[in-house]
């Protein structure tokens, strides 16, 4: 019997749950990053206040996405796929030993986007790391898509209540 023991930590995409890659469609984390790399070029990483708030509207309308779809409970259930998912991904790519040029923090910003932009995206990177080093070599990855789905439940009420009414009626009346 031969055995063949260089890919015996592929991860399983299948760890996370159809539901679970349907959500980062929804958050469309593409679009952030496109939309980040957006501001970037125009100032190249300028920490201005107007950069900021752009920065800022950008992961506020992902956020929306996400509340405008997905209960709290639900949300709690899909970062927790999250984790599974994106632990898998930081020993594999780990292993593999690949020249990121990227801190620890960057690491998990790289590895955040990897998930948040699909299931077909990430299964790319696994088959061909080259795309998650070029990614990682021309900045297109944003922090950080883990932040976006693992809100407390006051924050989630905030966006919530901010972009559905009927949610905010609803809570100021059953109170």
């Amino acid at each position: 019997m031969i055995t063949n023991f260089e890919n015996f930590n592929i991860p399983d995409l299948r760890a996370a749950s159809n539901e679970f890659w349907k959500m980062t469609t929804v958050v469309n984390w593409k679009k952030v990053i496109v939309d980040y790399c957006k501001i970037k070029d125009e100032k190249f990483f300028n920490n201005t206040k107007e950069n900021n708030e752009k920065r800022n509207k950008v992961k506020e309308l992902a956020k929306k996405r996400l509340v405008l779809n997905y209960e709290y409970s639900e949300m709690k259930k899909l970062h927790k796929e999250y984790q599974k998912i994106y632990n898998q991904l930081y020993n594999y790519f780990n292993d593999l030993d690949l020249d990121l040029g990227v801190s620890d923090d960057g690491y998990w910003d790289l590895l955040s986007s990897v998930i948040g932009s699909g299931k077909r995206f990430t299964k790319k990177c696994i088959n061909d790391p080259k795309v998650l080093v070029d990614m990682a070599k021309n900045y297109k990855y944003v922090e950080n898509f883990e932040y976006v789905i693992n809100m407390d439940e006051n924050d989630y009420n905030v966006i919530r209540d901010k972009y559905d009414p009927f949610y905010r009626d609803v809570r100021k009346y059953n109170m």
